[in-house]
């Protein structure tokens, strides 16, 4: 009897651990919790980009094609030569310019006759008055005598100018053109190597071209 009652103990010992062991071994799978599904934005849509209309530059107008230069004929190139120093209010025609020219040429080949005679009388009527008072000043005469190259050369009055001055600088010397300093004024000078050298200077004084004669 006491052997069965061991016997019985041992078994519910047994028994006791195995469910013992059973809860112990026995672990609670976590749970896994599932995230709450979340909406689903679609993606956004890009606009599509604009492209501009290309620009087509306006074509460049042609260059006007420059005017060829009118070659000047030697008659034109002299009246310009003339002319050039005159003030844009003084304008000279062409024609006027041609007819004054043979005027003055005209009149110094009278000259040269009366400076070959040394007609003093004559030569005082191609003389403006302003330059005959001018030089029939014994002071200025005087004074003249110490700018001349010939030393001791005495002058007396116009009429020595007329002898020892004017002759002698335009003896031997010819005149191409003329140059306008003013409508009424033009100076008679030789070119020689593009360089003006001035003989005489005339005024036009009712009509006629008289000389007017340099002053100091």
């Amino acid at each position: 009897m006491k052997k069965l009652s061991i016997f019985i103990s041992f078994i519910i010992f047994i028994l006791a651990g195995c469910t013992a062991t059973k809860s112990s071994t026995t672990v609670s799978e976590p749970v896994e919790e599932v995230p709450a599904p979340q909406e689903v934005q679609p993606p956004a849509v890009e606009p599509e980009p604009v492209i501009p209309e290309p620009i087509v530059p306006e074509p460049e107008p042609e260059p006007e094609p420059e005017p060829v230069a009118k070659e000047l004929t030697p008659e034109e190139q002299e009246f310009f030569r003339s002319t050039q120093a005159l003030s844009e209010d003084c304008a000279i025609s062409i024609d006027t310019f041609t007819k004054d020219k043979m005027d003055v040429l005209d009149t110094i080949a009278e000259l040269d006759e009366i400076m070959k005679k040394g007609d003093y009388a004559r030569w005082l009527t191609y003389v403006s008055k302003e330059s005959k008072d001018y030089w029939m000043n014994a002071k200025r005469l005087k004074e003249l005598e110490g700018r001349l190259p010939v030393k001791g050369l005495k002058l007396s009055g116009l009429r020595d100018y007329f002898k020892y001055i004017f002759i002698p600088a335009r003896t031997g010397h010819t005149v191409d053109e003329i140059r306008y300093v003013s409508d009424t004024i033009v100076k008679a000078v030789q070119v020689k190597e593009k360089r003006d050298v001035v003989y005489y200077t005339f005024e036009k004084i009712e009509g006629k071209w008289l000389l007017k004669l340099d002053t100091l």
